[in-house]
């Protein structure tokens, strides 16, 4: 770590991919940067976390996969049978009541 002039602390953090995935997805390893003379001396890393990777753009389309037809036909929606109960609708006085919650005045805050 180091102190820059305006007095806050940076860290080099390197991101390294790993071999396999573990057993919560994450694909990268975290670890503190080193020196040159810490790698030589194979000094061991200081582990900062796992990581997954993130992907922001697709690839780009080719024309060929642009106009494509489609493959797969969807059937509509299966009909859904309302519930045997419908709750009643609030009532003036309890949306009042949601509206302003009973907090004391007397708090520490």
């Amino acid at each position: 770590m180091k102190q820059g002039s305006n007095g806050k602390w940076y860290a080099k953090i390197c991101c390294a991919d790993r071999r396999e995935q573990d057993q919560y997805g994450n694909t990268h390893t975290l670890y503190m940067s080193q020196t040159a003379e810490q790698r030589n001396a194979q000094t061991p890393k200081h582990y900062v976390g796992s990581a997954k990777a993130v992907v922001t753009q697709q690839a780009p389309v080719t024309p060929q996969q642009a106009y494509q037809p489609a493959t797969q036909s969807y059937a509509p929606a299966p009909q859904q049978t309302p519930p045997a109960y419908y709750p009643p609708k609030p009532t003036q006085q309890h949306a009042q009541a949601q509206a302003t919650p009973n907090i004391p005045n007397n708090l520490p805050f």
